[in-house]
Order: structure tokens, then sequence, then C-alpha cells
């Protein structure tokens, strides 16, 4: 599934089948910027529209589930649904927000320190979870930022520059199995990558 803003929908592909079909939603589903997305176990696709300023749902059919984000008034740039819960990071605001799974509402939010503490979230724009860590990549800071579950700050991965292993607009993040960290920087139009000791590959 890969979010298409031009579309205002995603491209599906089928690697199995060789099949591509675009998905572009009408009615209560219907997209504006959609900009990440994520499916659980159950094969519920998860969709961060940063225009609507909704996390969209939509069952393993396809078919329009739920819409949230309202109340808060957000604008979410991604979204990964882990342990029974949904993670959106929000570009508007310092923390990553945390829903239940069952009934949208909302639970906790992480990276709440103060300005200048370790940890403080300056624009949150892409998100990962491994392992049980949460990690961040924030754009307003040029780096990624690492938490436990629970919202504790674990360190960082990178910084501000123009060398190796630094960053000027980090945005999507990936993980493998052996935890390597991968970090696409828009301004460098790379990807870099780093072990689970932060150090670059």
């Amino acid at each position: 599934y890969i979010c298409d803003a031009g579309v205002r929908g995603l491209e599906v592909l089928d690697l199995e089948e060789g099949i591509f079909e675009y998905f572009i939603p009408g009615g209560k589903g219907q997209l504006k910027l959609p900009i990440n997305c994520c499916l659980d176990e159950q094969g519920k696709l998860f969709i961060a529209d940063a225009n609507r300023k909704q996390i969209v749902v939509f069952d393993s059919e396809l078919n329009f589930l739920h819409a949230f984000g309202e109340k808060e008034d957000f604008k979410p740039t991604d979204v990964a649904v882990h342990q029974g819960r949904i993670w959106v990071a929000n570009v508007q605001d310092h923390a990553v927000y945390v829903y239940g799974k069952d009934d949208y509402k909302l639970i906790d939010k992480i990276g709440e320190q103060s300005d200048g503490e370790e940890g403080f979230i300056r624009q949150s724009t892409n998100i990962s979870i491994q392992d049980d860590i949460l990690y961040v990549s924030d754009f307003g800071d040029f780096n990624v930022k690492k938490f436990s579950l629970n919202g504790d700050y674990l360190g960082v991965v990178g910084g501000y520059g123009n060398g190796p292993g630094r960053f000027t607009r980090p945005k999507g993040i990936a993980l493998d199995r052996e935890e390597n960290l991968y970090v696409v920087d828009a301004a460098f139009e790379n990807v870099q990558i780093f072990n689970a000791g932060s150090s670059l590959l």
C-alpha cells in the first residue's frame, strides 16, 4: 500500500499476483492528503490524512470503518499499530499520540518534555516501533529519537549536518530484523543505515 497524495488515494501492489490497482475511496472515506499508512494483524488499513486531520480506517476489504482525530485538531503524518494501540505522529504538536484500538480514544502522549529537555520532540513526521521501542523521526530537530512505549526517553540517532550520519530533513524511517535503522533524508535524497548501537553503517 503506497500513499499517493497526487491522486488522493493509494496504489496497491499485489506482489504475489503481480497486480497493480488504485484505491481512491469516496463518501465518508474520501481522502484529501494521505501521507502514510499501515496494516494491523487483521488486515485493517489505517491512513494518516494530513489535510483531513484524521486517521481514516478501512477494513480488510477496504470498506470505510471509522475516522478519528477531529477532537484533537491535529495534523497526522504517520500511523502505526502495536500491542492493541494506534500510534500517531502529530507534526502540529510536540508528541506522538496513542489511541485505543477498540474505541479510538486518546490514551497517552509520548514526548511531552519541555523545550530544552532531552527527548523534546519539535516536529514528529514519521514513526516506527520494534522490540517495544518507539522511533520518532524529528524533522524539526534533525534526528531520530527513541522512547520506551511508556514514554521514557532512550536516546537519539544522528543530528544536524551535511556529513555522513547527519540529517537536514529526516522523514521516513524503518527497521529490519537486526534492528538496523533506515532513515530517509528528503534534503539529501538518500537513505542512511544505522546499526542497533546508532552507528552509521
